[in-house]
C-alpha cells in the first residue's frame, strides 16, 4: 500500500464530507482491504488513472444514501430518485476531485473519470491488489466507508 496516499485521501473525505453534507464526522480506522470487496448497498466510483491507476469509491446503505441526497437537495426524500443519485455521484466527484487535487500538490500526477453509481451486487472494475484501503465515515446521515484503490503500472 502505497501510504503517502492515505493521508491526502483521508483529509480529502473529512473536508469534503464535512462542508457538501453540512455535518460533524467521524473518522473510523484505515484498514487494507484484500482486492475489492463491497461494504454497502450503494457505491459510488470514480476511476484514477495517472502514476497509479485506481479508485475512489464511496459505499453507504440506501438509507444513508436517501438521507445525503435529502441533505444535499435541502428536502424530504421517502426513497433514493434519479436526481438522488446524481447528487451522490457529484458528491463522490467532489471527494475524487479533492483527493486527486491533494496527491497532485504532493508531487503526483493523478486524473479522474466521471463517477458511476453501482447498487448492490455491481463491482467497481478490476481488482487494485494490496494498494487498496477502506476507512469508515460516520456523519449524522449515517455511514460512509471510502475505499481508495491503487494499483502501480
Amino acid at each position: 500500500m502505497r501510504h503517502e496516499y492515505i493521508e491526502p485521501v483521508v483529509n480529502a473525505c473529512m473536508g469534503t464530507l464535512a462542508s457538501v453534507i453540512r455535518s460533524d464526522v467521524k473518522q473510523g480506522k484505515v484498514s487494507a482491504v484484500p482486492g475489492e470487496e463491497r461494504a454497502a448497498d450503494i457505491a459510488v466510483v470514480v476511476g484514477l488513472h495517472g502514476d497509479s491507476e485506481g479508485h475512489i469509491a464511496l459505499h453507504m446503505g440506501t438509507v444513508t444514501a436517501v438521507n445525503i441526497a435529502a441533505r444535499l437537495f435541502e428536502t424530504e426524500f421517502d426513497a433514493l430518485t434519479p436526481a438522488g443519485l446524481d447528487a451522490l455521484a457529484e458528491l463522490a466527484n467532489m471527494v475524487a476531485g479533492n483527493v486527486v487535487s491533494s496527491l497532485n500538490e504532493r508531487g503526483f500526477d493523478f486524473s479522474m473519470t466521471p463517477p458511476r453509481v453501482l447498487a448492490a451486487g455491481q463491482a467497481p472494475g478490476k481488482a487494485a491488489g494490496p494498494e487498496s484501503f477502506r476507512i469508515p465515515f460516520t456523519t449524522d446521515c449515517g455511514e460512509v466507508t471510502v475505499q481508495a484503490a491503487f494499483h502501480s503500472r
